[in-house]
């Protein structure tokens, strides 16, 4: 197809000034709700702060490979990613950006090149042609103010700088090539991310008040509400009567024209409330209430389904948000090795290892898994590649066309194994269900150290 010439559309031009190029940082009151405030609001929520650091390990926590259709990549290729991953720690710079993602709305990579190491470098500008990617470090996302055309010059070429403010007044214009920037929640029309803070803004104000209630609560019921009244007291009595409250509270000697009343104000439940605010925390950290609050150790609660969609979730976040930049960065790693003899091209996929988040409810799943497949086996609709790839991914889409392996008659030797391996699975299945829950998930860990040791193998 011909491509034809870009002409510039006003309408899509964007302003200098517009919103796109700054962050979005609303006024609570006289507050605004600017980074170093997202900050000390999400330290107010030990709530949000547990989510936030859970979600973060649980979605890097399984590590990734890097293969194509099983195969994994050529040595020298794997030296190079190794070595890369190794000097940056990629798994922690991960989480830590993740970490940012929900705190300050995105997470900045700054990348650094061989060929620069040890030289003055030329932030504004584009990095070398070709240039290794060598350090990467992340950015304080409170030192990020905007987006701006630095000059006509870099306006004309459509180039937008992050403008990174120091602490000590020191400003710095950083070329986008040299940045890499990790959003999970945006709106259309600006190039920063969105806040968890700030979309719980009122909620995470709302349980601090009722943390700050439920004290003086306790307060009031240890120890009451005193009210002394004297009658025909002056305004230099009452001052008197307050001075002998504070330091003497436990008797009081008086004539018939003291009164003294201990009031216990009545108990309100803040449960429901509690609630409330824990389920807007966990909705926009897309994550069930049960994983925020935590599940006791032994105990089933049913929702195996939530522990799926929460998985799903992280391998959403995985797939949509982390490898495209992560397939980028290794872009750049192979291009920069390329001579007159060979390109490389880094056409391999990053798959994120199955992250356990619930042993019992992994349990659970995989019984409730197995029994379907073995339903679909027995019907002959799926064959053995299809039940095995089920079991590993669960859902799958099968495909129109009929395995030649169901379409061929079972033997009578083929149902006699079916027969049996049905009763050896029941028989583990009565086994584990005979258990208590201490020696299910001993028996889970056993299960997970046998297979971790034949994979070493």
């Amino acid at each position: 197809v011909d491509k034809p010439d870009e002409v510039p559309d006003d309408i899509l031009e964007s302003d200098e000034y517009g919103t796109d190029l700054e962050k979005y940082e609303p006024q609570v009151g006289k507050k605004i709700i600017d980074a170093v405030m997202c900050r000390k609001m999400a330290l107010t929520c030990p709530l949000f702060d547990k989510g936030v650091e859970k979600k973060a390990r649980d979605t890097f926590r399984p590590d990734f490979t890097i293969s194509k259709n099983g195969k994994h990549m050529q040595r020298n290729e794997q030296i190079w990613v190794d070595d890369f991953n190794r000097r940056n720690e990629i798994l922690t710079l991960l989480k830590n950006t993740k970490k940012n993602v929900h705190i300050y709305g995105h997470g900045v990579w700054y990348i650094r090149y061989r060929e620069e190491i040890g030289k003055k470098v030329k932030y504004d500008t584009a990095p070398p042609k070709n240039g290794l990617p060598f350090k990467v470090s992340l950015l304080d996302p409170e030192c990020i103010k905007r987006y701006e055309y630095k000059s006509r010059y870099w306006k004309d070429k459509g180039v937008k700088h992050l403008v990174y403010q120091k602490s000590n007044g020191a400003e710095y214009f950083i070329h986008p090539d040299r940045m890499i920037m990790f959003i999970e929640k945006e709106l259309p029309f600006t190039k920063f991310g969105i806040s968890d803070v700030v979309v719980l803004r009122h909620v995470i104000g709302s349980t601090a008040d009722v943390d700050i209630a439920v004290g003086k609560i306790l307060a009031w019921f240890s120890h009451g509400i005193t009210e002394w009244r004297k009658d025909g007291s002056n305004g230099t009595e009452r001052k008197e009567m307050k001075k002998i409250l504070k330091t003497h509270p436990d008797a009081f000697v008086g004539d018939e024209n003291y009164h003294l009343d201990i009031h216990n104000p009545e108990a309100i439940d803040p449960k429901s409330f509690y609630e409330y605010l824990t389920m807007c925390i966990a909705a926009v950290l897309i994550m069930p209430t049960h994983i925020l609050t935590g599940v006791r150790v032994g105990r089933v609660t049913g929702a195996e389904a939530g522990f799926t969609d929460y998985q799903k979730d992280i391998s959403d976040a995985q797939r949509l948000v982390y490898n495209p930049n992560l397939n980028k960065l290794y872009q750049m790693i192979f291009t920069a090795h390329n001579d007159d003899t060979h390109t490389y091209v880094f056409d391999y996929d990053i798959e994120w290892n199955h992250s356990y988040v619930s042993e019992m409810a992994e349990a659970e799943l995989d019984f409730k898994r197995a029994e379907a497949i073995e339903k679909l086996v027995d019907k002959r609709i799926i064959d053995t590649a299809e039940a095995r790839e089920m079991m590993n991914r669960g859902h799958i889409e099968l495909s129109e066309k009929i395995p030649e392996e169901l379409l061929e008659p079972k033997t009578e030797e083929e149902e006699k194994k079916i027969t049996a391996y049905k009763k050896i699975i029941q028989a583990k299945r009565d086994l584990f269900e005979s258990l208590n829950n201490g020696e299910r998930e001993e028996l889970l860990q056993e299960a997970r150290l046998k297979e971790a040791q034949s994979k070493d193998k």
